[in-house]
């Protein structure tokens, strides 16, 4: 079940489609899912209806829940991961695919985690360098 989880979540159209699909895998009514996820009761329903979007919390709890990286919910739910290349990503689909069958979800999720602070030290380091030059400029 995990596996076909985790595959899901690289294949699906969206996050409702998503959602829809993992809670039938686990065998979940929504609102049982939205409770044990840690959400709102009606949280996930409104995911897949698209009545809502999710926070970057919700994203975090749902990633948790479905054993998934938050990334990939983000991307799904259509928000932005912190600038991630898309062309490169697509790229590393296959790969990523080959490795969360090699792996198990708490695994994974520890080498997405370390990914994201990868690109979070990036994103600073970049801006620390941009605000160098501007400060640069105006001396």
């Amino acid at each position: 079940m995990q596996g076909e989880i985790g595959r899901l979540v690289w294949e699906a159209e969206d996050l409702g489609e998503f959602l829809r699909e993992a809670c039938r895998l686990r065998d979940k009514p929504v609102t049982v899912a939205s409770d044990e996820a840690g959400l709102s009761r009606n949280a996930i329903s409104s995911y897949i209806t698209g009545q809502r979007r999710p926070s970057a919390t919700s994203t975090y709890k749902l990633a948790r829940y479905f054993g998934v990286p938050q990334a990939q919910i983000m991307r799904l739910a259509g928000l932005d991961v912190a600038g991630v290349d898309e062309e490169l990503l697509e790229g590393l689909t296959d790969v990523v695919r080959n490795i969360m069958v090699a792996m198990d979800a708490k695994e994974l999720n520890e080498w997405i985690q370390y990914g994201e602070m990868l690109l979070v030290w990036k994103d600073r380091k970049m801006r620390v360098e941009a605000q160098r030059e501007v400060v640069g400029e105006s001396e």
